[in-house]
């Protein structure tokens, strides 16, 4: 059976959605950010479902403590943020939390039928060995800061050489301005 960690200090929220998804998941609660990172070392789960901590910034900080340990950077991650009124009333911006970078973002609130399908969602793009957009991203820029270094070796090199601006490869390098 797959494994969910429901990270969420609201206790009346961790018991509903523990009871949602305990047909078909293994559920583990965590209510506050330190027991979510131990926990989520731990149980080492298939999924994280992230809600908020309070200050606001504390998913932020959590989030990010997921990404940068090597046991837990790999769990995919399903922000559950707070209710669009809940946004009105305390001055977020919605868009904060669908910008953290988790593969799957719901709000509040949560009926059974949709957190079960992002959650299978979520699951199921994983075990396919699908990427999500962020790590897409991530690689594309890798890519693209290895294939720059390269042509600033070349451009080193070649200059050190007498040579005009060509890539190893043969491809024109793009012009470099000063300013």
């Amino acid at each position: 059976m797959k494994r969910v960690l429901v990270a969420d200090p609201d206790c009346s929220f961790l018991k509903t959605v523990g009871n949602l998804l305990r047909e078909e998941f293994d559920i583990s609660h965590a209510k506050t950010p330190d027991a979510v990172l131990r926990k989520a070392k731990e149980v080492q789960p298939d999924l994280i479902l992230l809600g908020c901590f309070a200050p606001r910034g504390q998913s932020f900080t959590l989030h990010r403590k997921l990404r940068e340990e090597q046991a837990t950077a790999s769990i995919p991650i399903l922000v559950v943020d707070v209710t669009p009124q809940d946004h009105l009333r305390k001055g977020w911006k919605r868009t904060e939390g669908a910008q953290m970078e988790a593969e799957g973002y719901l709000s509040r609130p949560l009926d059974a039928r949709t957190l079960n399908c992002e959650v299978k969602r979520v699951m199921d793009s994983r075990s396919a060995g699908l990427l999500s957009w962020a790590q897409i991203l991530e690689q594309t820029e890798r890519r693209l800061l290895e294939e720059v270094d390269s042509w600033s070796g070349a451009t080193r090199r070649n200059s050190q050489s007498g040579q005009a601006g060509e890539h190893k490869s043969g491809k024109r390098q793009p012009e470099t301005l000063h300013v």
